[in-house]
């Protein structure tokens, strides 16, 4: 009967020192430094440790190298230590850990990981899978930490949320007084700098201009959105914004050229995170167009954007076709074909084949345009030679 007193209390005096060391990791605070040289570090909070490291499958990555080099990202499973705060398709840091430390301890920023996805397993108890790559630390410990979110983040969540309801009744002034004060309590959380950049935007377009900065503010803080929707909904409104300001009448060659560059990486960030979807197949199309348009003759990368626009045109061919952004941008690149030509002149094949496209189009985007909506000038005028 003692001995089973014994072992009994020595059980609970383990769970209880488990629990005690599940606590402190909770609130485990390191400081991570992503240059070895000066003292400058970055607040984090750790979020578990490297479980294994393995090579993608080929499947996953479409990397090659001449040399013959394995340039296949890394698979990355973590165990979860604190679940607080992470979610798929962030971003987190891979830290050095001393071989015979227990406990964690300040390093360098040696790898980043995406969070593909986050599990619960029968034994090891909840983990998540990273994708990035790790050769130069393969096989030493790791801590696995996420940058510190400030204290007052939920306080500021919680006041979008509030400006979100007031929004939805059409109290647009307290809504944005809201989001004021949230982005206040925490500028470097993109969800009230979005809300407040789509506020703007809903006033007219004098106001476009403060819409870009806080759109642009939230894009610089985008790993750190509460929801990967909300991300994924920031990206196409930001993609249309972008598109709105180059068609009517942004003039500044500069920066028309740096708004249209920032497109294509909201693209890219956002094939990486969600795939190829029709949406951004049809921004690509339109953005490399419009780069094509904006760049000189002589410059050698003007028919790579061509080319560009029309392959990324041809791949919104196999999504859904009911969009009239899709038909209109395809109208207006095809119509390139058409530079030079009227009515007097005698049709190349290219010609030809352009001018069936554009008809095609034509008609499913008149068929689609809602009555009383106004088609472009630019559309109008491409199917008026065409016809």
């Amino acid at each position: 009967m003692k001995i089973l007193l014994k072992i009994i209390l020595l059980l609970f005096c383990n769970f209880a020192s488990l629990e005690i060391s599940a606590q402190s990791v909770e609130d485990e605070l390191v400081f991570s430094f992503r240059k070895y040289r000066g003292t400058e570090a970055q607040r984090m909070i750790v979020v578990g440790e490297v479980v294994s490291i393995e090579k993608a499958e080929l499947l996953e990555s479409k990397s090659t190298s001449l040399l013959g080099l394995d340039t296949r990202p890394d698979n990355v499973v973590v165990k979860i230590l604190n679940p607080k705060g992470v979610r798929v398709g962030q971003t987190l840091y891979l830290v050095e850990k001393h071989p015979d430390h227990r406990q964690f301890r300040n390093g360098n920023i040696v790898g980043e990981i995406n969070v593909q996805s986050i599990f619960d397993t029968t034994f090891f108890g909840k983990q998540l899978r990273g994708v990035g790559f790790t050769k130069l630390i393969e096989n030493r410990p790791m801590t696995v930490v996420r940058p510190l979110i400030t204290e007052k983040t939920e306080e500021a969540l919680d006041l979008k949320r509030k400006a979100d309801a007031l929004a939805y009744r059409d109290s647009d002034a307290e809504a944005m007084k809201l989001l004021k004060q949230s982005i206040a309590l925490d500028p470097k959380l993109p969800d009230p700098h979005f809300a407040l950049g789509l506020m703007y935007k809903k006033e007219g377009n004098r106001w476009n201009v403060s819409s870009l900065g806080e759109f642009a503010q939230a894009w610089k803080y985008r790993e750190s959105f509460s929801d990967n929707r909300e991300r994924y909904n920031f990206y196409q409104n930001y993609l249309a914004l972008i598109r709105e300001n180059v068609e009517t009448g942004l003039t500044n060659p500069k920066i028309k050229k740096d708004i249209l560059k920032r497109g294509i990486d909201i693209v890219q960030d956002s094939e990486a995170m969600y795939g190829k979807r029709f949406e951004s197949s049809v921004a690509k199309a339109w953005i490399n167009y419009k780069t094509y348009l904006n760049t000189d003759t002589k410059d050698i990368s003007k028919n790579i954007l061509w080319e560009k626009s029309i392959s990324a045109l041809q791949e919104s061919d196999s999504y859904s076709k009911n969009s009239l952004l899709y038909h209109q941008t395809a109208i207006l690149i095809y119509s390139e074909y058409l530079n030079g030509w009227n009515p007097g002149k005698p049709k190349t094949t290219d010609i030809i084949q352009a001018m069936e496209k554009i008809k095609s189009h034509g008609r499913s985007y008149l068929t689609m345009n809602p009555p009383g909506n106004t088609v472009p000038s630019a559309v109008l005028d491409v199917l008026e030679i065409v016809e």
